[in-house]
C-alpha cells in the first residue's frame, strides 16, 4: 500500500477495491493484515476536514472488513483474540514451517525452475 506513513494533504476521500482480496490467503493472520491495511488506509482521508472512505468487497461480513468499517480496534483485537484461542493459533500456540528441498520431487519439494 503506497499511502502507509505518508501524509496526503487534501485528501477526503479514500475508496478500497475488492477490500477481501487478503482473505483468500492461507494463512491465519489474514484477517489482522485485511483489518491493518484498512485502518490505515482509512487514516489517509479527513486529515485536514471530514473525509469519507469506500470499502467495496466480496464479502463485508467478514470479521477485518466489519470491525475496519466501524474503526473498532479494541472489538477486533477481542474477537482476533478469541478466534485464535478456539483455533490453538498464536499467541496461544506455536506454529512452525518446515521446508524440505531437494533435486527430485520424491526427495523433497523440487526447485522451482
Amino acid at each position: 500500500m503506497i499511502a502507509k506513513g505518508h501524509h496526503f494533504p487534501g485528501v477526503a476521500l479514500a475508496a478500497v477495491v475488492d477490500a477481501d482480496a487478503g482473505l483468500s490467503q492461507p494463512d491465519f493472520p489474514r484477517e489482522e493484515r485485511t483489518f491493518q491495511l484498512l485502518t490505515q488506509l482509512a487514516g489517509r482521508s479527513g486529515r485536514d476536514a471530514p473525509g469519507r472512505v469506500l470499502i467495496q468487497a466480496s464479502s463485508p461480513t467478514a470479521s477485518g472488513i466489519r470491525f475496519a468499517a466501524r474503526h473498532d480496534v479494541e472489538g477486533f483485537l477481542a474477537a482476533e483474540l478469541e478466534r485464535r484461542r478456539e483455533l490453538d493459533y498464536p499467541p496461544f500456540r506455536h506454529i512452525v514451517r518446515i521446508v524440505a528441498l531437494g533435486p527430485r520431487a520424491e526427495s523433497g519439494n523440487a526447485p522451482a525452475r
